[in-house]
């Protein structure tokens, strides 16, 4: 009776997935979505296949290719491969829009690219995502 709920769990989870992605134009081959399996996060395809095994805290998903992932309290950000393109160091961090992702380190606001790099500091508490080369502080 169990195996049988565990494979209708997995089966609706799946068809949700499927169901969100045709809605929100999402459904194309190399999308991964973010599962919880005993508490860590990992990905799976659209087929519900492990794409990369559960070992990460947290996620945001995938956006621009990348992911923001938390390992032991710091964020990083990792490819559709599940390897690392900028190491865990962030106290928090975003996920990217327009090449530049938000991140926090020691109490302070940075945007950095997919390098990594900091390319601007920001001088305000609050400031949101890039679109159109604009963003909101305050």
């Amino acid at each position: 009776m169990i195996d049988k709920e565990k494979g209708c769990c997995k089966f609706i989870i799946i068809y949700l997935l499927l169901t969100w992605a045709l809605l929100y134009g999402q459904l194309n081959v190399g999308v991964l979505f973010p599962i919880k399996q005993n508490g860590k996060y990992g990905f799976i395809d659209q087929w519900g296949r492990v794409m990369i095994r559960p070992k990460f805290d947290q996620t945001l998903g995938f956006k621009d290719k990348l992911a923001a992932v938390c390992t032991q309290g710091k964020w990083g950000y990792i490819n559709t491969d599940g390897e690392y393109v900028i190491s865990p160091q962030y106290d928090w961090a975003e996920n990217f829009s327009e090449g530049l992702a938000r991140v926090m380190l020691n109490k302070k606001t940075y945007y950095i690219n997919k390098a990594g790099k900091i390319v601007i500091k920001s001088k305000f508490p609050e400031s949101g995502d890039f679109k159109e080369l604009l963003t909101w502080v305050s």
